[in-house]
């Protein structure tokens, strides 16, 4: 048996270093146009430096020092390269992987952990995390806490010690650090044994609460008192979902319909009991290991706290909370059937399920890769025309708010961005590659500039305007529109005043054709629109239902 163990092991370790292989070129492949977006710009233009107090400023209620240090260095030694942060979510990804087939493998054996970790590696379920550096926290403090749980069962004091300084690095990247750190203090107190070792966790827990009593005067409180009523469905259901998860299950394959949510919400629902319902009677025998009951502390105060957090970015279902979701699943079960000696049909069985669930999650990699990488080209296009914005909006509004075709995925503001070009390099791709992107790309940056420039046109009545003034006829093309060019400065439209009604007016400036709304030119009443000046050379184009005359100032 000996023997067959070790090639067991070997087989096991081989598969799993060419699975990371080939994890990590998939990941850099598919992730090769993405760029920074959605939290990731909060921390990257986060006016702050290395002292304490901006480290430990919460982000949403959470503690992310690492992080911060992250995006407050890196920019600085490679600029706004996007390579370095992707390399550095990636390797804790692979370090996640392998932690998770250690603590599985200790349990059951290297054949069943080898499924579970490969799964973990192509996580599309988690593309947030597994795909892009936007996991720089979740991964990093998961990663830490996982390894110091595979300390701490090592019982040496040097592993203790390691431990208390992994668990003190996870919680410096998020709030699953004092999770984890939790579930190890109920191991450590559950035993009289090692409840002298407390001290592992007890003093990361102390200093995150103390920080946590401090960062309460951010007030960023995300918890609802109200949530508390439907805190038990939503837990059964994320332990539902996590499960379904495994297998790249989602709303993605399910088109969000209608049908797909009628099934796939009372299966999650039926998951989650089957799997309380499996753990809960190996313990009522007393067959599962000692670290069943800390794992299920760590699982439930972690889907609790969601739950109570719960909202319409915090849901069950939301991707980031899945990767560790479904990890915990996991190895809770393997901790409940520890040391079960599995027959080569269950092992057969169990290899089957994971080789199900890599494929799904391959699929939902490759999919929501491509998802990611059309709005890493909006991001780049919007964010770059910031830097020709004159400012004619409120500088503080964030992207998003200007309304669709904004980006919903650049949640900071024009005043951030600036800061930032100001400090470092300028953010998005060069102006001069925007032509070169499709036209629902250059339309969205069009909106967005002339939003931000605040283009419309205003009355002419009581604006002491030039007397000296050179005017054109311009008659509709055959789309039914006057085409016209406009130069940086005031120009003055009027259309017919015998026309039916007013004449929309449309500008742009980078796409083929004008598609922004800015306003209506009434009947016979002549309207004044200032263009302004800015680095690029590419002229603003309008269009206007029906003849309209043009007047330039000089």
């Amino acid at each position: 048996m000996r023997g067959t163990d070790e090639r067991q092991e070997r087989l096991a370790r081989t598969v799993l270093a060419a699975a990371m292989l080939v994890s990590a070129a998939s990941v850099i492949y598919l992730g090769r146009n993405f760029t920074f977006w959605i939290d990731e710009l909060y921390w990257l233009t986060f006016d702050g430096n290395l002292s304490p107090n901006s480290l430990l400023t919460p982000h949403f209620d959470h503690l992310i020092a690492i992080p911060r240090v992250v995006y407050h260095v890196l920019p600085g030694l490679f600029g706004t390269s996007y390579l370095p942060f992707r390399i550095l979510d990636l390797v804790a990804v692979l370090t996640v992987g392998a932690l998770v087939f250690g603590l599985i493998r200790r349990r059951l054996g290297p054949l069943a952990a080898i499924g579970p970790a490969v799964v973990l590696l192509f996580f599309g379920s988690a593309y947030d995390i597994v795909l892009s550096p936007l996991g720089i926290p979740f991964a990093f403090s998961i990663a830490f806490g996982l390894a110091a749980l595979s300390a701490v069962e090592n019982d040496t004091r040097r592993w203790d010690r390691a431990a208390c300084v992994l668990l003190t690095l996870s919680i410096l990247s998020h709030t699953f650090g004092a999770i984890t750190a939790g579930g190890i203090a109920v191991y450590l107190l559950l035993d009289r044994e090692r409840r002298g070792r407390v001290w592992v966790s007890a003093v990361p827990l102390a200093l995150w609460l103390v920080w946590w009593l401090w960062a309460r005067k951010f007030d960023q409180h995300a918890t609802d008192a109200a949530n508390i009523a439907g805190a038990p469905w939503f837990v059964l259901q994320s332990i539902g979902v996590s499960i379904q998860s495994l297998f790249g299950l989602g709303a993605r394959f399910g088109g969000g319909s209608s049908l797909y949510t009628a099934i796939a919400t009372p299966a999650a629902g039926v998951l989650g009991a089957g799997w309380i319902v499996a753990v809960g009677l190996r313990l009522s025998r007393g067959a599962a290991g000692r670290w069943t009951i800390p794992y299920l502390a760590i699982a439930f105060t972690f889907w609790f706290g969601l739950a109570l957090e719960a909202s319409d970015f915090r849901q069950p279902t939301t991707p980031r909370y899945l990767y560790f979701g479904l990890i915990m699943v996991l190895l809770t079960l393997a901790e409940a059937w520890r040391g079960t000696r599995l027959s080569r049909g269950a092992t057969a069985v169990i290899l089957a399920v994971f080789a199900l669930g890599l494929a799904g999650n391959v699929v939902r990699m490759v999919t929501e890769s491509r998802d990611i990488e059309a709005d890493a080209r909006d991001i780049n296009a919007q964010l770059a025309v910031v830097s020709l914005s004159t400012g004619g909006t409120d500088p503080n509004l964030p992207i998003n708010l200007l309304g669709r075709p904004a980006s919903q995925r650049i949640l900071i503001s024009p005043l951030s961005i600036a800061a930032f070009n100001a400090r470092r390099e300028t953010l998005g791709m060069p102006l001069d590659e925007i032509p070169a992107q499709t036209d629902e790309v250059r339309e969205g940056a069009d909106y967005v500039l002339a939003r931000l420039d605040g283009l419309a046109p205003v009355s002419a009545d009581g604006l002491d305007l030039p007397a000296e003034r050179s005017c054109t006829e311009v008659d509709p093309d055959s789309t039914g529109r006057a085409q016209l060019t406009l130069q940086p400065g005031f120009t003055s439209l009027t259309v017919p005043a015998d026309a039916q009604e007013s004449a929309a007016l449309e500008v742009g400036r980078f796409a083929d054709d004008p598609t922004v709304p800015i306003g209506k030119l009434g009947p016979g009443e002549e309207a004044v629109l200032g263009i302004p000046a800015d680095a690029s050379p590419q002229p603003w184009s309008a269009s206007v239902d029906g003849p309209v005359r043009i007047c330039t100032f000089g």
